[in-house]
């Protein structure tokens, strides 16, 4: 009977440590999948943080750039002078000056110029071929941005001189014909020459020719007119009363906020002809903005897409080292038991998830690197391969790592030995 009793107890305890022991296995099966998980996770975080990181330094890359003029502290409207009654080049100019003269006379207002186009806008691009060598094969001739700008615009925008000067008064209809060119031209036209002087032929007509020829007298860096990012085509600036395009784009210039002097524009151009609009009022501003919304846009998505993920990262890694903490939690309560320190314990489960985010971020690195190629063209001042992103990545993630492993590593250094071990 004895024999039979303890044969039946250790079949009993033979099932129990099997029971025990597949619970065991269960767990280790649970565990790893769990973990591969989080790998993945953290490598995908890592994609998005470098993403994230790339865009946000060409962002601020972006706010640093000087474009080569000044937007702040500008007001902009335009206005279309009727043919019908300015039927005369100077009668469009004589009211040009006139409407100048009385917004520069306005208290608090420093700079009145005006430009066919203002820097950003949505009108189609004006430009046209030039050559500086009379009868050059115009096959080869170059494509310029054209602009027409009275004087006072380059001052009004803070446009840096180079070489020669700006356009006056004395530019008009009846004298000779005069241009300002970017540096870039003239450095492409002239280079190592001074561009004073010099004859360009450009198309101000939008022909397809370049059959005018004007006499270069300024030159000035080159503005960003149609993009933030890059520097597009040479530019040529005529003389606004001697190439008169209509409507025109008046920028006023000031000490004050620019939505105050809207009142005096409305008033001053009433004065002048009543019947004449005064239309799409806006800050300089508000240009300059726009022109870089799109980037803003992408930056504030990616770097959002990036919060979330190193958020889900961390819940993740935190999830895992908590499994693993319960389930070692026999273990710890040994240690503990035979004397080992609180901080040796954290050191064990920190390690645990140090191990998955260093995998993570290995992968991660591999993933980022190329996926950081497709965003090659929405960068500016940096390349893909920008250490800088790439080590704000992994440093976050490996904080983000730590700190999710640190609320489980302090929990298990308070497991009291004796009931980790009644847990068994």
């Amino acid at each position: 009977m004895q024999v039979m009793l303890c044969s039946g107890y250790g079949r009993a305890v033979y099932v129990s440590a099997l029971q025990h022991e597949g619970r065991r296995t269960a767990g280790s099966v649970h565990y790893r999948t769990r973990a591969s998980l989080v790998v993945v996770q953290i490598a995908l975080s890592v994609v998005l943080l470098v993403g994230a990181a790339l865009m946000v330094r060409s962002f601020l890359a972006l706010q640093r750039l000087d474009p080569g003029f000044r937007s702040a502290g500008t007001l902009t409207f335009r206005i279309a002078i009727p043919g019908a009654r300015y039927q005369t080049a100077d009668a469009f100019n004589e009211f040009g000056r006139q409407l100048q003269a009385r917004l520069r006379a306005v208290p608090g207002v420093t700079g009145v110029g005006s430009v066919s186009h203002v820097p950003y806008d949505n009108l189609p691009n004006w430009g046209g071929p030039y050559i500086t060598v009379p009868g050059a094969d115009e096959s080869t001739s170059v494509m310029a941005d054209n602009r027409a700008v009275t004087p006072g615009f380059f001052e009004t925008v803070g446009a840096r001189l180079v070489d020669g000067r700006f356009f006056t008064e004395d530019d008009g209809p009846r004298s000779e014909r005069v241009v300002i060119v970017d540096d870039r031209l003239a450095r492409r036209a002239w280079p190592g020459q001074s561009a004073i002087g010099k004859r360009v032929a450009s198309d101000p007509g939008s022909t397809g020719h370049p059959v005018v020829w004007s006499t270069v007298v300024g030159v000035v860096r080159h503005l960003r007119h149609r993009s933030v990012f890059e520097d597009l085509g040479d530019q040529i600036y005529f003389a606004e009363r001697q190439i008169q395009r209509n409507p025109m784009a008046y920028m006023v210039r000031g000490e004050i906020d620019p939505s105050a002097l809207l009142r005096s524009v409305q008033e001053i151009v009433a004065e002048l002809d009543p019947e004449l609009p005064v239309y799409d009022v806006r800050p300089f501003d508000e240009y300059a903005a726009a022109a870089r919304a799109s980037q803003r846009f992408a930056t504030l998505l990616a770097a959002s897409f990036a919060i979330v993920a190193l958020a889900l990262a961390s819940v993740g890694v935190y999830g895992v080292i908590a499994y693993a903490m319960t389930r070692r939690r026999y273990e710890f309560g040994v240690r503990l038991a035979l004397g080992a320190q609180p901080s040796q314990v954290i050191s064990l489960v920190v390690r645990e998830g140090v191990v998955l985010a260093a995998v993570g971020v290995g992968l991660g690195l591999v993933g980022a690197a190329s996926a950081a190629q497709l965003l090659a063209s929405q960068l500016f001042g940096i390349t893909p391969r920008d250490a800088a992103s790439y080590g704000v990545a992994v440093v976050a993630i490996a904080v983000a790592a730590v700190a999710a492993c640190w609320l489980p590593a302090r929990r298990a250094t308070i497991i009291s030995p004796l009931e980790a071990l009644r847990s068994e």
